[in-house]
């Protein structure tokens, strides 16, 4: 897609010679739009924020953005929003329950319901969905991974809201993410706590042992069928979506053989791939220069995949 940084730059010049007063932002922002239906307190509502391109000659394709955080921290505010609108992308940004109020599969049911609701809500905020890219980092990596390998798969990961719309996605990126929970060396065995994380921290892994300690609600041994369940792989089939992946080898928090466990996988089943491996930031997808914006080089690849596997809308 096209920048529309002359669009915009020739709106704020009209506007300027007219006198207009509003807002010369190229790009709107809705925050905080609940997706869930259902009547949760507001403190656990499930919320996301909307960014679109304000100058938009048609109505803009539709991508979402899931962030990491090791399944039990971060939000929806980190979100290359300005970023990505202003390559002519809408991009939904979106909060998921963490382990702490829920364990897998809560995560996946939630996206699965932002899905549907940005399907049933295209028409009043005015971008394309009949085909949509989802992407993240880390956790979201992997979340993005199953959204895709469960878009044909009728299962219990599905919400029971809104199923006159579809969830299924026609893109996905994973940027450092984690493929099968049991397939790395665990940093302790513990159960987490204060003095275990004293004692282990520098230990390598220790994050995502961590992490997946908390969102399965025990160490992979003694969750193995949860474990299973939130394996990207375990529903994989030919008709699955394009995959883009990134995973720097130096990565210090999730290992690249993670990375390397689903590219593989995707080639035997003949699903189209894109594996980069060699931007060098460890497990950062920052810009070197620049620590408020995502990594330029990174964001561009990964929207040249997507505008060359969305390009046209999916059939009725």
């Amino acid at each position: 897609m096209k920048r529309i940084g002359i669009i915009s730059a020739i709106a704020a010049l009209m506007c300027l010679l007219l006198g207009c007063s509003q807002d010369l932002s190229p790009v709107d922002i809705e925050h905080d739009l609940i997706y869930d239906p259902a009547a949760r307190p507001p403190q656990t509502r499930l919320t996301l924020d909307l960014y679109r391109p304000r100058y938009a000659r048609v109505a803009p394709q539709l991508l979402v953005f899931i962030h990491g955080g090791g399944w039990f921290e971060g939000s929806k505010s980190n979100c290359p929003g300005l970023q990505v609108a202003l390559e002519g992308y809408a991009l939904a940004c979106v909060n998921y329950r963490l382990s702490d109020e829920a364990l897998f599969p809560a995560q996946l049911t939630d996206l699965k319901l932002a899905i549907r609701w940005l399907r049933a809500e295209a028409e009043t905020y005015g971008y394309e969905a009949a085909k949509i890219g989802v992407f993240g980092h880390s956790a979201g990596g992997h979340l993005s991974t199953l959204l895709g390998t469960t878009s044909n798969d009728d299962s219990v990961f599905e919400p029971t809201e809104l199923a006159e719309y579809s969830s299924a996605v026609q893109a996905v990126g994973s940027w450092s993410g984690v493929t099968d929970l049991t397939q790395f060396s665990p940093a302790f065995t513990e159960t987490p706590s204060q003095a275990v994380k004293k004692k282990y921290r520098e230990k390598p892994w220790f994050t995502l042992t961590w992490s997946v300690y908390k969102v399965l609600g025990g160490p992979p041994a003694e969750r193995r069928g949860l474990a299973d369940l939130a394996n990207p792989l375990s529903y994989l089939d030919a008709d699955d979506p394009p995959v883009f992946v990134a995973h720097d080898p130096s990565d210090r928090v999730v290992p690249v053989k993670q990375s390397d466990l689903l590219v593989k996988a995707l080639w035997q089943y003949g699903i189209p791939v894109v594996y980069v491996r060699d931007y060098a930031q460890g497990h950062s997808v920052y810009d070197p220069v620049d620590s408020r914006r995502f990594n330029k080089v990174l964001l561009r690849r990964t929207l040249e995949f997507f505008a060359q596997h969305l390009e046209s809308p999916a059939p009725n």
